[in-house]
């Protein structure tokens, strides 16, 4: 009989192992989108009796940047349990406006319309994107950037005037 118990424990436990490992990554999926979805809703100013309740009986009221963080930590986690991939991109011609950044993500939009597997920061002076998404999606966004950059820099229109007359050479001779 105690042995029949340890064999039961023992797969009891087993089985909470392999629970662990394997619920861990849709978990974090989906409090990543739970916390997304939240923290947009607040920021439109969408608040509801059930955040009410939650402020009332939870403690304090969140706000949108307290679910925005709990978003990073999530998604923080998901690059440690190799869900999601991190990677940083150099631009050469510099997102500085909000209608180059809103191009930037229209286009990715259109190109990713999966929004719950991307996410992108820009840094502050706009040289740089940090695109996080699966590990599957990095080469595509590796050529899309690549593209995007490529795009914008023949878009780019010269500041001076063409010159109508060609220079000649000149030889130089030192004594």
């Amino acid at each position: 009989m105690k042995r029949n118990a340890v064999l039961l424990l023992a797969f009891a436990l087993l089985l909470l192992c392999v629970a662990w490992f394997t619920g861990r990554v849709p978990y974090h999926k989906w409090r990543l989108q739970a916390c997304v979805q939240k923290a947009e809703r607040l920021r439109a100013g969408e608040y509801t009796r059930i955040d009410a309740f939650v402020g009332i009986f939870g403690g304090d009221a969140k706000t949108y940047q307290d679910y925005e963080a709990a978003a990073v930590k999530h998604e923080t986690t998901l690059i440690r349990l190799g869900y999601f991939v991190r990677k940083e991109f150099r631009l050469s011609n510099p997102l500085r406006t909000n209608a180059a950044i809103g191009r930037f993500l229209k286009d990715a939009a259109r190109r990713f319309p999966d929004r719950r597997q991307w996410s992108a920061l820009f840094s502050r002076t706009g040289d740089s994107v940090i695109i996080t998404t699966t590990k599957e999606k990095m080469p595509d966004w590796e050529k899309f950037i690549a593209d995007f950059d490529t795009a914008k820099r023949s878009e780019r229109t010269s500041k001076c005037k063409r010159r109508w007359r060609s220079f000649n050479a000149i030889n130089v001779r030192l004594f």
